[in-house]
């Protein structure tokens, strides 16, 4: 749900300032901008809730064996992303799963590119020593 508001809040918050706008980055960066403070404001009003389960993804129909392996995996993956610190999990998701380049990540944190790179970094060390035992 809270997800659902933030994208809500961030179309308003848009539509309120197109005439203020001006594209000095590109407006993916800028909507990824207003997304993110909109959920660091989010996250600290509330606690996010965490969810019990990763979403199935659609394959070619695993046995059961492979789907719980995978499903295992999956849930291992998600605990290791969030024990991260939120900068360097941040940095790490819009990097891989939004394919950001590092200005645009550095723009939407509000920090440097050499910070962005320390903290892709980091996440990266930190998530394969937790993460070792997965093939």
């Amino acid at each position: 749900m809270e997800a659902e508001d933030v994208a809500q809040e961030s179309f308003l918050k848009i539509l309120k300032a197109v005439p203020r706008y001006r594209p000095t980055a590109s407006f993916r960066t800028y909507l990824y901008t207003i997304v993110y403070r909109l959920c660091l404001d989010t996250r600290k009003k509330s606690r996010p809730s965490l969810m019990d389960t990763m979403p199935d993804r659609p394959s070619s129909s695993p046995s059961a064996v492979e789907y719980l392996v995978s499903r295992e995996r999956g849930e291992e993956i998600r605990h290791a992303l969030e024990s991260l610190p939120l900068n360097q999990r941040t940095a790490i998701i819009l990097k891989h799963d939004e394919g950001l380049n590092y200005a645009e990540i550095a723009q939407v944190m509000d920090t440097s590119k050499k910070s962005v790179e320390m903290f892709i970094r980091r996440a990266r060390e930190n998530l394969q020593s937790k993460l070792t035992h997965i093939k």
